[in-house]
C-alpha cells in the first residue's frame, strides 16, 4: 500500500483493498509481457478518429 500511495496519493484507502491493488499490479504487468509500454502514446486524443466505445450507442434506422 506504500508504494501505491507513492505512485497515486489521493487513493481512497477505505475503498482499494490489498486484492485490488495486486489485481492492478498483474494487469500492469501483462500488458508490459504483451509489449504494451508506451502509455503516453495510447492516452494522446486522436482528434475524432478511430474507434470509441461510445460509437456503437448509435441510433439505428428503420
Amino acid at each position: 500500500q506504500n508504494y501505491f500511495a507513492e505512485i497515486l496519493p489521493d487513493y481512497d484507502r477505505d475503498r482499494v483493498h490489498n486484492s485490488d491493488i495486486k489485481k492492478l499490479l498483474q494487469w500492469y504487468d501483462i500488458l508490459i509481457k504483451g509489449g504494451i509500454s508506451n502509455f503516453e502514446e495510447i492516452l494522446k486524443p486522436d482528434n475524432g478518429e478511430g474507434t470509441n466505445e461510445s460509437q456503437g450507442d448509435e441510433k439505428k434506422e428503420g
